[in-house]
């Protein structure tokens, strides 16, 4: 089933969160987001999402050697994202999904203006 696939997504990115292997996590939870992205069945909302998201996976990645403590608290962030949409899935509210999904995305769009700038 395919949500099992994004399961076990999820839990790869968690692991990597946990050893705070940066690049693995990042690689396991932007999978994670392209197959809802897929699941969700709107290639237009897939094929946007695509341009508009992976650029800002780089932007982390480039960042990483700036800030690294607000890095790893964006990577726990989004464990905790990867595991509140979860839970909505196994209970069926999608309205719940969407609203957590709405809600991190506000969350991270604010916190790559204080997060990832350099300190000098």
């Amino acid at each position: 089933e395919q949500i099992n696939e994004v399961r076990q997504l999820a839990e790869k990115a968690k692991n990597a969160a946990t050893a705070e292997t940066v690049d693995t996590f990042f690689d396991n939870h932007l999978m994670f987001r392209k197959k809802m992205w897929e699941l969700s069945g709107n290639r237009y909302l897939k094929q946007t999402l695509e341009r508009l998201v992976i650029p800002l996976y780089a932007l982390y990645l480039i960042r990483r050697s700036h800030k690294r403590e607000g890095l790893l608290q964006t990577v726990l962030d989004c464990v905790e994202h990867q595991d509140r949409i979860l839970h909505a899935f196994d209970r069926g509210d999608m309205e719940e999904a969407k609203r957590v999904a709405r809600d991190f995305l506000s969350k991270m769009k604010e916190y790559l203006g204080t997060r990832l700038l350099p300190t000098e």
